[in-house]
This record gives C-alpha cells, structure tokens and sequence, in this order.
C-alpha cells in the first residue's frame, strides 16, 4: 500500500519543517493581504496595489538563482534561521512605519520588496533541504506536502488579517507577521546540522548551462512557456485581488478576504485534481485540459456581478491556475537530464516569478486605464488563443517526426 503525503508528518525533522513553514506562511499572507487591503484603502488605486503585492516575487525571481548558490555552499538551516530573523525585524519597521506615519505606498513597497529579497535566500535552501532530512523515495510526495503550507497560508492568512484589522489595526498584522517569522527562525535550531556542497564551476557558468539544456529540450521547453504565459496572463488575478474586490465590486475589506481565502482553498484543491487526473489521462493530456479551463474561468470571474460570484468563480480557477502550474513544473522535472534537474527548476521558478511579478504590475497600470475587467478578459482571451495554435503547431511537429521515421525505416 502506498503512503500518501500527508504519512510525511510522521518523520519528525520533516514534521518540525512543515509546521516551522505553516506557521510563517499564513504570517506571510496575513501582511500580503494587509498591505493590499491598506493599499487599496489610501490610494484607491489598482497600480499601487499591483507593485505592493507582487515586488516580493519580482526580487524572489531575480535573486532566487543566487540563493540556490548560497544553499550549495553554507548550512541551510542558518540560512534559512537567518532570513527568518531579517524579515522579523523588517517586519518590525513596517510597524513603526506606521506609528511613525512614514507609511507611503513608497516606503511599503520598498519593505516588501527587501522580504522578497529574503525570500529569494530562504526558498531555495528549503527545497534543497527536504532530500536531506527524507528518503530519497520520499522526496516527492514531501515536496507536494509542502505546497499545503503556503496554499494554507494563502487561505487562512487573509482571513486572519481581516480580523485583525476589523479587532485592532494594520500594525498588529505586521508584527504578527513578524513573529511567524521568529518561530520559524527558532525551530531550524532543532534540525540537525546540513552538509555544506561544493559544485564544480561559477555561478553564471552553471546556469548558462542550465539554460542550454532547457532550450535544446523540446519536452522540457514547451511546459516552461506554457507556465511563462500562464503566470503572465491568468496568474495576476491572484495579486489583483484586493482590487476586483474593493475598487471594482465596490466591497469591502472583508470581501478582500472571502477572495483570498476561496483562493488558497482552490489552490489546495487543485493540486488533489491534477494528482488524480494524470494518472488516468497522462500529464500532457492533463495540463491541455487544465490550461482550458482556467482561460474560461478567468473570464467568467473578471465578469462577476457581485463579490459572492466572484468568490464562487475564484475557488475553481485557482484550482486550475495551481494544477496548471504544478503540471508544468512537473514536466520540466521529468525531462531534465538529473545532474541538470536542479538547475532547471531553479531557472523554471525565476522565469515564473519574475513573469508574474512584471505582468501583474503591468495589468495593474492598465487596468487604471481601461478597467480591470477588460484586462482580465483580454488577458485570458490571449492566453487561449496562444495555447491552441502552440499546441497545434506542436502536433504538426510532432507528426513530422513520426512520417520522417517511418520513411527512414523504408
């Protein structure tokens, strides 16, 4: 009989990882959500909203490749404590930032993006970490059980910070935030020690070769773009959230919480539905149909009435939106050669967060413009057109091939 994720629990050095990340993740997305919410409500802006809730992926984007460097190279358990203990104290200024009124969109942006400056030490050593302290025929399903952490976070995080807000005020999220951070920073003491390794060649050597193997592997290629294009076009629903929900719903904080918390619900459901429907259809098969079904959705949510069926079209497409994503990162994982295979996701993880990051400022800026429902549908209108003439070209290659052998055989 076949474990599933959740019999990880059971190991103790995972189980003090897991809930070291739970905790910090559902901090995380309380001040993602806090500062959307505050955003929101001193700027009345959708294009400030964009830059404060997404800068943390644009520096985790941009650095992330360095940080997987650092966590081949020092004990990652210190670094990720480290971090933890830096973006506890930045924590701290966005508190005094507002006590102090030195609370510009400006200045909160800023200190959002030095967590996500943070960030880009921690994740990479935290993924790295979880082959060490499991077996090697374990990894997979620990590295899925991971993904309930943040999508968890996602979905009780904003709640909380509403409450927060609604019972206290915006610091009190920050300083929560903060100690997640702390706690998270102490448990690491109590893993045991990490080997320190030592790859052979620079940093920018290394990754330009990666980035050769990814180009001249079609296998591997073709989920990357899918991916690409998907964070661009579908994904910045997700930071646009605090916006679709207060600027055009006309809602209320509140309601900025049902969405974000329907969210991490569906994201967590969406990665039991492509884990069921792969083994019955194949991974391809699974991503095709997936894709589909989160350009529908994201049209039908950007042109919600009301705040319920936003939340109601919102628990679906986010389920779709992280399916998508997983299958993709999946395909890339299968078809990269082993001694690359870290590299490449590493590469795969950047281009998505850095691609999420600009575009979901970009829509942002647009949607002031012209209206973020427009945006959205347009967005999900590209994606889909995009993906049915890559996937026909791609069968038509693929059918060259096919007659190309054939003949070679004759």
């Amino acid at each position: 009989m076949k474990l599933g994720p959740l019999s990880m629990l059971g190991e103790r050095d995972y189980r003090v990882l897991w809930i070291g990340l739970l905790i910090s993740d559902i901090g995380t997305w309380m001040q993602i959500a806090g500062l959307g919410i505050y955003a929101a409500e001193t700027t009345g802006k959708a294009s400030w909203v964009g830059l404060i809730t997404t800068v943390t992926y644009l520096a985790t984007g941009l650095l992330a490749p360095f940080g997987g460097t650092l966590s081949d190279r020092h004990d990652r358990r210190l670094l990720i404590g480290g971090s933890c203990v830096i973006q506890a104290a930045i924590s701290t200024l966005l508190v005094l930032a507002l006590h102090t009124e030195h609370d510009s969109p400006l200045t909160l942006w800023a200190l959002a993006g030095l967590q996500g400056v943070l960030l880009a030490v921690a994740i990479p050593a935290i993924n790295s970490m979880v082959p060490d302290i499991v077996k090697r025929e374990r990894v997979s399903g620990a590295m899925s059980l991971l993904q309930v952490t943040w999508n968890g976070g996602r979905s009780l995080g904003p709640v909380v910070a509403v409450i927060v807000i609604a019972r206290g005020s915006y610091d009190w999220v920050f300083a929560l935030n903060g100690l997640s951070f702390v706690v998270l920073a102490l448990l690491m003491l109590l893993l045991p020690n990490q080997l320190r390794h030592h790859s052979e060649g620079g940093t920018i050597e290394r990754l330009l070769e990666g980035i050769s193997e990814l180009r001249a592997t079609p296998a591997s290629r073709r989920p990357l773009a899918i991916a690409v294009a998907e964070m661009s076009l579908i994904a910045p629903f997700i930071g646009l959230i605090p916006a679709m929900a207060q600027v055009t719903l006309h809602g209320k904080a509140v309601d900025t919480g049902h969405l974000f918390a329907a969210q991490g619900i569906g994201s967590m459901l969406g990665v039991l539905v492509i884990a069921s429907l792969v083994p019955r259809f194949g991974q391809e098969r699974t991503l095709s149909f997936v894709i589909v079904a989160a350009c529908v959705l994201a049209i039908a949510y950007a042109l919600s009435p009301t705040v319920l069926i936003a939340v109601l079209l919102v628990l679906p497409l986010s389920g779709f939106h992280t399916s998508s994503f997983a299958g993709a990162c999946a395909l890339v994982a299968n078809n990269a050669h082993p001694r690359l295979r870290g590299r490449m996701l590493g590469i795969f993880s950047s281009a998505t967060n850095l691609c999420y990051a600009l575009s979901s400022v970009a829509l942002a800026f647009i949607a002031d413009l012209v209206g973020l429902r427009a945006v959205l549908v347009a967005s999900a209108v590209a994606m889909l057109t995009g993906f049915v003439i890559g996937r026909r070209k791609a069968t038509r290659s693929r059918a060259r091939v096919a007659v190309g052998s054939v003949e070679s055989i004759r």
